[in-house]
C-alpha cells in the first residue's frame, strides 16, 4: 500500500492526534470529578475527530480495496448534538442527561445503522447495496440531512447562548467571569466552520470539486479542532451556574401579603404594556376586586423594601451578590424582585446595584480617597470586581469616563 503522505495529511494527522490526546485528558477528569461538561466535550472532539479521519484515510491510500468505504465516520448527525449538550451543560452545572436527551441523536443513530450494516457486507454485497442507496437518492438525502442537522443545532446552540447572555444582569450583580467568553468563541468558530461547510455544500451541486480541494474544508475543520482542544482544556468551566433556557421565566403569577381585609391577593407578573405600568401587571381577576386599588402599591412597596435594603445594609459591596441572596434578605421570590425592578425601576438587577456601586465610588473619589488609593482599588472595595465592568458601569452611569468625572471636580 502506497502513502501519500504530504504536509496536508501531516497538518490533519497533528489536529486529530491532539484533539484524541485532549479527549483522553478530559474523559479522565471526567471520571475522576464526575463531570458531564469533560465528558461531552471530549465526546464531541472525538465525533470532530471522527469527520477529520474520513480526510486523512483517503491521504493514506486506505480506501484501496473498499475496506473503509461506508465507514461511519460520523459527520455533524454526531457532532452537532453533542455541541448543543456541551453548551447547555457548561451554563447549567446542574444539567443532567435523560432519556430525552436520546432523541438528539436519532439521526445519528439512523446513519450508524446504514453505514455500518453496508460497511460489514462483503465487498460485491457492498457493492450491491451501494448502487441501490446511490438509486433511491440516498447519498443526496444523506447530504440535506447532514446540512440541516449542523444548521437546527446551531442555531439551538446560539439562541441558548443569547439567552444566556440576556438572563445574567438579572440574576447577578458581577457577570463579567460568567459570560463564558472561552463558550462564545467555541460558538464562532462553529459558526465560521458551517460557513465554509455550506459554501462546499453549494459548490458541490453546482460543479463536483476534486478531492484535493475538499482539503480546504477538512483544514478549517482541523483549524477548528486545533483551538477547541486547545481552549477547551485550558478553560474548564468550574463556575456553578444554573440556567434553563426552557425555564427562565419560571413563575408569571405572585402571591402578595396586603394590609387589608383581603390579606392575600393574587397578581400577575406579566410584562405591562408602556404607559400602564401602574398596573402592576394584575390579572382582570385582581383588577375587578373591589379591593385591588391598593394593589397598585405592592411594587412601589417592594421598590422601597430593596431601596431601604439597600442603603442601609449595603449589601452591593458584596461583589458575589446575586439575586436570590437579595431575594432571601428581603423575603420576596426571585421573580417577583426581577419584576418589581423592571417595571417600578426599570433597569435590571445588574443595573440598580452597579448604580449604587457607582455612587459609592463618587462618595469615596469627592472624599479624596482617590490621592491616596487608587481608583480600581476604590472600585474593588466597593464591589466591583473587574476594571471592564467598573468602567463600564460608570459610563453607563454617568455618562463620562471616571477620569473625566474626576478631572471635572
Amino acid at each position: 500500500m502506497k502513502f501519500d503522505w504530504d504536509i496536508r495529511a501531516v497538518i490533519l494527522t497533528i489536529a486529530a492526534f491532539q484533539a484524541i490526546t485532549v479527549s483522553g485528558l478530559l474523559l479522565f477528569q471526567s471520571i475522576k470529578q464526575n463531570s458531564k461538561t469533560y465528558r461531552l466535550l471530549a465526546f464531541f472532539l472525538l465525533a470532530m475527530t471522527a469527520v477529520l479521519s474520513e480526510h486523512i484515510a483517503g491521504w493514506l491510500n486506505l480506501y484501496v480495496g473498499q475496506q473503509l468505504t461506508y465507514f461511519p465516520f460520523g459527520e455533524s448527525f454526531l457532532f452537532a448534538p453533542l455541541a448543543y449538550l456541551y453548551v447547555k451543560s457548561v451554563t447549567n452545572y446542574q444539567y443532567r442527561f435523560t432519556k430525552k436527551d436520546l432523541l438528539h441523536f436519532l439521526p445519528a443513530g439512523i446513519y450508524l445503522t446504514v453505514h455500518l450494516f453496508v460497511w460489514f457486507q462483503p465487498l460485491q454485497v457492498k457493492q450491491h447495496f451501494i448502487d441501490l442507496l446511490f438509486r433511491y437518492k440516498w447519498q443526496t438525502a444523506e447530504g440535506y440531512g447532514n446540512a440541516f442537522v449542523f444548521t437546527f443545532y446551531l442555531y439551538k446552540i446560539i439562541r441558548h447562548f443569547n439567552a444566556y447572555l440576556k438572563w445574567l444582569p438579572d440574576e447577578f450583580s458581577n457577570t463579567e467571569k460568567l459570560k463564558l467568553t472561552w463558550v462564545r468563541n467555541f460558538i464562532i468558530l462553529l459558526v465560521f466552520y458551517y460557513i465554509v461547510f455550506i459554501g462546499f455544500g453549494i459548490a458541490s451541486l453546482i460543479n463536483w470539486y476534486g478531492y484535493k480541494t475538499q482539503f480546504w474544508l477538512y483544514l478549517m475543520l482541523a483549524v477548528t479542532i486545533y483551538y477547541i482542544s486547545a481552549y477547551g482544556y485550558a478553560h474548564i468551566n468550574k463556575l456553578k451556574v444554573v440556567f434553563d433556557h426552557n425555564n427562565a421565566n419560571p413563575v408569571q403569577s405572585a402571591v402578595f401579603e396586603m394590609p387589608n381585609p383581603v390579606t392575600m391577593v393574587k397578581v400577575g407578573l406579566l410584562q405591562t404594556e408602556p404607559g400602564k405600568e401602574e398596573d402592576y401587571g394584575l390579572t382582570s381577576a385582581a383588577k375587578d376586586d373591589p379591593n385591588a386599588t391598593s394593589l397598585k402599591y405592592a411594587g412601589q412597596a417592594i421598590k422601597e423594601a430593596i431601596l431601604n435594603h439597600l442603603q442601609n445594609e449595603q449589601v452591593y459591596l458584596n461583589p458575589d451578590l446575586t439575586l436570590h441572596q437579595l431575594s432571601d434578605e428581603i423575603g420576596k421570590p426571585t421573580y417577583i424582585i426581577t419584576q418589581v425592578i423592571k417595571n417600578e425601576m426599570g433597569m435590571n438587577f445588574n443595573d440598580l446595584i452597579n448604580s449604587y456601586r457607582v455612587d459609592a465610588v463618587i462618595r469615596k473619589i469627592k472624599q479624596g480617597e482617590h490621592k491616596t488609593y487608587s481608583l480600581l482599588g476604590i472600585a474593588y472595595n466597593c464591589g466591583f470586581n473587574s476594571k471592564a465592568t467598573f468602567n463600564r458601569a460608570f459610563k453607563k452611569a454617568k455618562k463620562m469616563a471616571p477620569t473625566v468625572f474626576i478631572g471635572n471636580l
